[in-house]
């Protein structure tokens, strides 16, 4: 999305601002069962399904190796929950539901996720490269990556340098926050869920102190 920016200081997400997540800090980081593991340091991660976050599913890296709590049961040391790196994996929740999710690697450890969400639409972690998904060296620590919960918008590459009178280009995503570096799942490009049209909320620095600030409502495309 490109826009005019004199001194823009709001973006502001324009779908349903009631809409809010579960709170992520707050989940708890732990595993039923865990296997014996090939190396020193295996890192771990966790995933949310569903606004309120009730569906978990725990992801430890083990070198090239990847366990994944397919059913969300907590146990890792049960049959076919080691698969290798990079690898796509089906995810079940208790009703049914199945999520598709593809994991790949990047460089220094860090990972990147895409996933099928209900088969409805695509989201992703980690794709940015110059913020990668890291995994964490304790559970207590893992990031909490929240698919399919209440959306936002965010910066792709960080807020934008603003200068009055001069073009910018606002790089945008459009997904829900997690917990930990590379943890915001955006939303896949021409994939929005259901109907939506989402819009941005510009907000401007007055010329004089004191007024009322400018605002411009502009739709987000993805030239």
């Amino acid at each position: 999305m490109r826009y005019l920016c004199g001194a823009a200081v709001l973006l502001a997400l324009v779908l349903d601002p009631a809409a809010r997540g579960a709170d992520l800090k707050s989940v708890k980081r732990t595993i039923a069962r865990e296997p014996v593991y090939q190396t020193k340091s295996p890192r771990y991660g966790l995933l949310v399904f569903g606004p309120e976050a009730k569906f978990r599913v725990w992801l430890i890296r083990d070198g090239e190796n990847l366990y994944v709590d397919r059913n969300g049961n907590g146990d890792l040391t049960e049959p076919g929950k080691r698969v290798k790196l990079p690898s796509a994996v089906n995810l079940t929740e208790p009703d049914g539901t199945t999520h598709t999710a593809l994991v790949g690697r990047r460089p220094a450890n860090g990972l990147w996720l895409m996933v099928n969400v209900g088969g409805k639409f695509r989201q992703f972690a980690g794709r940015n490269p110059d913020q990668p998904l890291q995994f964490a060296e304790r559970p207590q620590d893992a990031p909490v990556i929240h698919f399919g919960g209440p959306l936002e918008f965010g910066f792709y590459d960080g807020p934008p340098t603003l200068v009055p009178g001069v073009t910018v280009e606002l790089n945008v995503v459009l997904g829900t926050p997690g917990v930990g570096k590379g943890s915001f799942a955006c939303v896949g490009c021409c994939n929005l869920p259901g109907k939506s049209c989402p819009q941005a909320l510009v907000e401007f620095a007055p010329r004089v102190p004191g007024l009322p600030r400018p605002t411009a409502r502009v739709l987000i495309d993805d030239d």
